[in-house]
């Protein structure tokens, strides 16, 4: 709702204006507004606009630049004002401009369905140019204008296993940090001008007369120490003097070197600095002292999404990409199953984390009254004994890597380890549950590793509990260990205020296919999503 708030501060500005001037800015934008692609998202199709330099090789693996209008703005006219394509042709890069919803065009950066859907669009967006062209997936970036630089902030909050870094200029954030449960560093870089009449850079109000609503936007010093705060940077920023009238901060030793910057530009506007000026009775002066655009590729070439032995230690998300890859501190494991599990990421749905971390001893979103999470399941009959499911804890450490590593055989046992380390520490950030089954003697027989998601396929909410692994020993299969499993997952995720449970699996993998409806899971999406009501 804020998102369509300030777009109606927007449209009031031209109240005064005379009708025939009225006319020709919305017939302008009907003929300016040119795109040349467009994908069906949520079942809406959505447009965009897409610049591939001359230098393209398929054969070498291409970065990608996501670059997003302002609110009433358009593809064309973000593509004109920034300046991307001059850049992508000299330095080798795909450029896209992806086109916002409703009229006039906007992107959702509040809460509800509408952000979640722009998400969604987004990473198929990303999955359909990555099927198209050879791009190189620990180089994608997103940056935009106002609400498109608010998009951006989305992104690396919900796609941070894809975006490598942000950019942002002049952007609005009417979201306050709560919002952002994913605490995986991302590197951001931001410009923002003193002078800006809409996003008022001490923070406050829509600065909009015509407004009749209020948005308020933090100050842009304390927003951007919270991306500090989120990358786990140090607490003293560095500052320097660019130009005469253009200061630099920065946030340094921060977690996987996702470094914090933040370009003021005094008397500047709400507009890009170095790029196409817009009215400056509307938005202010545009500042010539600084390239947004060339400071912002070069800061983007200094950061990607890590692999393997470059990664700072891995938190654990999962793609079907069919290998096991570390990328942006995070290992992202193929769509291996057993006894029925996924654990492929559907590439069309959000990615993210929820609200609470894991905690130490627990292996329960940093709860300590367990006993709740316990679980047994007293199937009687042949071959069935009774199984109890618990939190993993400190002392399951050895049974907990047989498992995973079962589970995820790509993985080495040292990968593997130092994953599990880091959550008994407190440190990862996903998973945030590890359960734990045991037989009648003790014996552990299966695994479940559980998130929290603000977006899954086919689900209504903004925060899902997910189910990102499960395994069952094959001697124990055919015993009621995955349902108890999943019954006890199902308790921790109502217990962490969710009230849907997601999971996933490859489209050719009926085995999974057939363990998830046997569980109760409805099939929801054609990249296998599934869900079901808690």
């Amino acid at each position: 709702m804020k998102a369509k708030k300030i777009v109606i501060g927007v449209l009031l500005t031209i109240i005064g204006l005379p009708m025939l001037l009225v006319l020709v800015v919305v017939v302008s934008v009907a003929v300016l507004d040119r795109t040349n692609g467009s994908i069906v998202s949520s079942g809406k199709p959505r447009s965009y606009l897409l610049y591939v330099p001359q230098s393209y090789d398929r054969a070498k693996p291409t970065p990608l630049v996501i670059s997003m209008h302002g609110a009433a703005g358009w593809p064309a006219q973000q593509m004109n004002l920034s300046g991307w394509n001059r850049l992508a042709e000299s330095q080798g890069f795909i450029v896209v401009y992806p086109s916002g919803s409703d009229v006039p065009k906007i992107w959702h950066v509040d809460r509800g369905a509408g952000l979640v859907r722009d998400v969604a669009f987004i990473s198929a967006l990303i999955d359909t140019l990555e099927a198209a062209y050879n791009i190189d997936p620990t180089r994608i970036y997103a940056n935009g204008l106002s609400a498109g630089g608010g998009m951006a902030f989305v992104l690396s909050c919900t796609l941070s296993d894809r975006i490598a870094a942000v950019g942002l200029v002049a952007a609005a954030q009417p979201m306050d940090w709560g919002w952002c449960t994913d605490q995986r560093p991302v590197p951001v870089i931001a410009f923002h001008g003193a002078a800006d009449p809409i996003v008022p850079y001490q923070g406050g109000p829509l600065g909009d007369p015509f407004n009749p609503v209020t948005v308020m936007f933090p100050a842009v010093r304390d927003w951007v120490a919270g991306w500090a705060r989120r990358n786990r940077c140090g607490t003293k920023p560095v500052e320097s003097g660019v130009a005469p009238d253009v200061t630099r901060i920065e946030y340094t030793r921060c977690a996987g070197d996702a470094t914090v910057v933040l370009y003021t530009i005094q008397g500047g506007g709400h507009s890009w600095p170095g790029g196409r000026p817009l009215p400056q009775w509307w938005v202010g002066p545009t500042s010539r002292s600084i390239d947004a655009t060339s400071q912002m590729w070069t800061f983007f070439r200094e950061h990607h999404l890590l692999r393997n032995s470059e990664s700072h230690g891995p938190y654990p998300t999962h793609t079907n990409s069919g290998d096991r890859r570390y990328r942006g501190g995070q290992d992202r494991a193929d769509a291996r199953h057993s006894a029925g599990r996924t654990v492929g990421r559907c590439h069309r749905a959000a990615r993210g984390t929820g609200a609470c971390r894991a905690g130490p001893a627990t292996g329960a979103g940093g709860n300590t009254g367990t006993a709740r999470f316990r679980g047994t399941s007293p199937e009687q009959g042949a071959g069935r004994a009774m199984i109890t499911v618990r939190p993993a804890t400190p002392s399951d450490v050895a049974a907990w890597l047989e498992l995973r590593h079962a589970l995820w055989p790509d993985g080495s046992k040292a990968e593997h380890r130092e994953a599990i380390d880091r959550f008994v520490a407190g440190e990862a950030q996903e998973p945030l549950a590890v359960l734990l089954a045991e037989d009648g003697a003790g014996r552990p027989v299966g695994l479940a590793e559980l998130s929290i998601r603000p977006y899954a396929e086919g689900c209504e909410g903004d925060r899902v509990a997910y189910l990102e692994g499960w395994f069952v020993v094959p001697e124990a299969r055919g015993r009621g260990v995955g349902r108890a499993l999943i019954a006890a997952a199902e308790g921790w995720g109502r217990s962490q205020g969710c009230r849907e449970f997601a999971s996933d699996a490859e489209p050719d993998n009926d085995v999974s296919a057939a363990a998830h409806h046997a569980v109760g899971f409805v099939e929801v999406g054609l990249v296998r999503c599934f869900r079901k009501d808690l």
